[in-house]
């Protein structure tokens, strides 16, 4: 473009001096129309770049990450005027999911048809905004141009995969301790009923109320009052980080997959637990059973790492607002996180605290790291990379 203008400035400069020395009719209309044509072709440009029209289409809006999506541009001229230059740059978000989403250059004919279908590897999870960043229209001169940009996006939700622990040393110190083990009864007390809710997958039989049920005509089962407060606390830790964006990503992706898995061990296992963090406000999810790990899941997967508040104060506050739990895990990603600063081990005893930490380098840490000493402290170190296998590490004994 810049060559173009060069050219152009050359002719008009001519043209002046043709006028100049020469005069007359023939001069004086190459003069002007060498001064109209920049004129006749912004006009021409500003007429395409409100006539245009364009479109995105993601075939699943709501993907499990590790599949594959299709995302389809579509732009159409719907007039009688062509399209000399349209250049088309996608947003950084969606270039993660595709290497295709690189910029494009093309002319579009007199309603004319450019189709562009690219194929989305969901390889982190998220929400991720999907569509072009803007678009951009140059005259028939190549002098000037015109940029667009939507006010609309497609998004595409990537949920985690759940993955199924075997062993997860925390929760079975805790079932180990207190002699949990699924179906067994001795640690309740059957003379005071808790809650009646309606049957769940892997209740036990001997739960069920058949009085209740004969009259609702729907199998009912009976919550005793459990005498031990066995229960584990999970903190998740959704600072922002000073990470690069593909790291930020990649770190935050393997924290949540944690989460969930950790999650759905306790739940499986019987344990209460508690999710906590804080985003705009303090936030704690109660759950008791597997049969709401479904509403767990769905609230989990969608966190978004932006808040600014220190994990400690998150703790501190949630200790003092409620019973302190028999073990917590605390999951970050945060490079300045300190677990000598924990303010957990001024109300929890050796051992109970675990830590799980994610670190985007391949290697985790280093000999001089604050993270090699914390066990001597009576903190459970689980430290991964990106490419760490999470059930590999979490199985650790």
């Amino acid at each position: 473009m810049r060559l173009n203008r060069v050219i152009y400035f050359i002719f008009l400069f001519m043209s002046f001096v043709f006028v100049y020395f020469y005069g007359g009719k023939v001069p004086y209309m190459f003069f002007y129309l060498v001064i109209a044509l920049p004129v006749v072709s912004v006009f021409y440009t500003v007429l395409l770049y409100f006539g245009f029209t364009c479109r995105g289409i993601i075939e699943n809006n709501h993907v499990l990450k590790g599949t594959k999506t299709n995302y389809i541009f579509e732009i159409h001229n719907k007039s009688l005027l062509l399209y000399p230059y349209i250049k088309i740059e996608f947003l950084e978000s969606a270039k993660l999911l595709s290497e295709d989403l690189r910029p494009r250059t093309f002319s579009l004919l007199p309603f004319g048809r450019k189709k562009l279908c690219f194929e989305l590897d969901c390889k982190y999870r998220g929400v991720f905004d999907i569509g072009i960043k803007s678009v951009e229209f140059r005259d028939l001169l190549g002098i000037f141009s015109f940029k667009r940009k939507p006010k609309r996006y497609n998004n595409i939700t990537v949920y985690p995969n759940i993955i199924i622990l075997e062993y997860f040393s925390p929760v079975f110190t805790l079932l180990s301790e207190s002699n949990l083990t699924s179906g067994n009864l001795d640690m309740e007390d059957t003379d005071v009923i808790s809650e009646i809710r309606p049957y769940s997958y892997g209740d036990n039989p001997k739960k069920i109320h058949w009085k209740l049920t004969s009259k609702l005509s729907n199998l009912m089962v009976k919550k005793y009052q459990n005498n031990c407060s066995d229960s584990i606390t999970i903190y998740i830790d959704i600072r922002k980080n000073s990470f690069s964006c593909i790291e930020n990503i990649a770190v935050e992706d393997k924290i949540i997959e944690a989460a969930i898995s950790i999650i759905y061990y306790c739940l499986s296992n019987r344990i209460s637990t508690s999710i906590v963090y804080f985003d705009n406000n303090y936030t704690r999810i109660k759950a008791d059973n597997i049969s709401i790990f479904q509403e767990v899941y769905n609230i989990v997967s969608k966190l978004s790492f932006s808040g600014n508040t220190d994990i400690n104060q998150v703790i501190e506050t949630d200790l003092q607002s409620g019973p302190v739990p028999e073990a917590v895990i605390i999951l970050t990603c945060n490079s300045d996180f300190n677990p000598h600063n924990l303010v957990l081990k001024r109300y929890l005893p050796e051992r109970s605290i675990n830590l799980v930490r994610i670190s985007p380098d391949n290697l985790v840490y280093s000999g001089n790291s604050i993270f090699d000493s914390v066990s001597d402290l009576g903190v459970n170190v689980y430290s991964m990379g990106i490419n760490d296998d999470i059930k590999e590490v979490l199985e650790k004994r």
